[in-house]
């Protein structure tokens, strides 16, 4: 994988050095029809049976994220939903 360094400085003290960071290199998209004729170069299937099963994983993994579950998918990761707020005061009625 390519990266590059970028420097950037911590908005909470900025009177401290710049720091360096490694940022991935975006090298382009890969669509999921590729990716459909990829898993036929390796398997028995045709394309449009690789197609329906990524197709039927993509309309399925939101359900269970939606149910507050990880999704495992083997070596290339767990999906989990992740979010951040603002706190605030409790309002009493």
């Amino acid at each position: 994988m390519k990266y590059k360094l970028t420097e950037r400085k911590n908005p909470q003290n900025p009177q401290a050095a710049a720091k360096l960071y490694a940022t991935p290199v975006n090298e382009g998209k890969i669509s999921q029809k590729e990716i459909a004729a990829d898993i036929v170069g390796l398997s028995s299937l045709v394309r449009g049976d690789v197609a329906n099963v990524i197709d039927s994983l993509i309309d399925t993994v939101p359900k269970y994220l939606l149910m507050g579950k990880s999704v495992s998918l083997g070596e290339l990761g767990t999906l989990r939903i992740s979010f951040t707020s603002e706190s605030c005061y409790r309002r009493r009625i």
